[in-house]
């Protein structure tokens, strides 16, 4: 039997397992469409595997609903269940953002996950020059004192603004961010920022959608993206240098 994953502490009384299903594969549009009895067999497998924690965000459009039927078929599994959902305000908002927008998001995911309280609640924010980030995440912090959200995080935020959020006081245990061989930008002042406030930084894209696998090794490239996945690694290759270069 081979070993389960180990277990990684981001704060008191968030212990995840050191390997994270991400989910986004599963959400609508992304590619093609997995029956929902097979979405929940697969996260059963997941869970039984030590892979215990589940990242899904509320624009993975039917996401947070199939984690939420996991739970309710599985109320053994689900015990030994983390999941971090993403709290993403849509841009058309941004400019005139209010408490109530944050709270319906923090409230509808809830909901759908069919919880009391977020394990963790992880922020984002669509486009910097529009301000509004800094108070979101004080609201956030108000909704963690409430008791709707145990723990917070941000995802791709860039070292400026993370630093802006820090200075308030806001409590900010991780940090999700894009992070492999093809892509170092968190070496350039993130991981050393993180490390100092005491923030755990969750690496999504070790594997680049999977082209870091033997199965591309001197291979032609994709002539066309299977889904959403696919066609952002890509461009991160193309970022990298090229498929030459990769």
């Amino acid at each position: 039997m081979a070993p389960k994953p180990e277990q990684r502490v981001l704060a008191e009384g968030l212990s995840v397992s050191r390997l994270t299903r991400g989910n986004w594969q599963l959400a609508a549009k992304h590619g093609p469409t997995i029956a929902e009895d097979v979405a929940i067999d697969g996260m059963r497998r997941f869970v039984e595997a030590g892979i215990t924690n589940f990242d899904c965000a509320d624009h993975y459009t039917g996401v947070e609903e199939l984690i939420g039927t996991f739970r309710r078929r599985h109320p053994d599994l689900a015990a030994r269940l983390t999941v971090q959902t993403k709290i993403v305000p849509d841009r058309d908002v941004l400019s005139g953002i209010t408490r109530a927008d944050i709270e319906n998001i923090v409230d509808r995911a809830r909901h759908r996950l069919g919880v009391d309280v977020l394990d963790l609640a992880q922020f984002h924010w669509w486009d910097y020059a529009t301000p509004g980030y800094v108070d979101s995440m004080i609201w956030l912090a108000e909704m963690q004192a409430e008791g709707k959200i145990a723990h917070l995080g941000v995802t791709n935020f860039d070292c400026a603004r993370l630093e802006e959020i820090l200075a308030t006081g806001v409590p900010i245990v991780s940090h999700q961010v894009q992070y492999s061989a093809l892509d170092h930008r968190p070496e350039n002042g993130m991981a050393a920022l993180c490390r100092d406030h005491g923030i755990g930084l969750q690496c999504y894209g070790a594997l680049a959608g999977g082209f870091l696998s033997d199965r591309w090794l001197r291979a032609a490239p994709p002539a066309q993206a299977a889904d959403r996945s696919q066609q952002k690694y890509r461009l991160i290759i193309d970022e990298f240098g090229g498929w030459d270069a990769y």
